[in-house]
């Protein structure tokens, strides 16, 4: 699946405002809980709609958890 996909470029593709519809569930859904990074450069999509995705990508990127360095432990994680 796609639970370990840190990065997506879909910069120059066809993405229009449903695409981003699409990406804005997807994330707000859990689907893409590793995403970090996502470029909407270059598409047909309008500004709000871009910017609803990295809304949704940020909201995403606060709930899951990040790994950091613990005593005792190789790594642990924090809520």
């Amino acid at each position: 699946g796609l639970k370990k996909l840190r990065s997506l470029d879909l910069t120059g593709t066809r993405v229009t405002d449903a695409g981003c519809a699409v990406l804005v569930e997807a994330l707000d859904s859990g689907a893409l809980p590793a995403l970090e990074r996502l470029y909407l450069d270059s598409t047909p999509a309008s500004a709000a709609a871009k910017e609803a995705v990295q809304a949704a990508l940020a909201r995403s990127r606060a709930l899951t958890p990040k790994p950091r360095r613990c005593r005792g432990a190789s790594w642990a994680f924090r809520k």
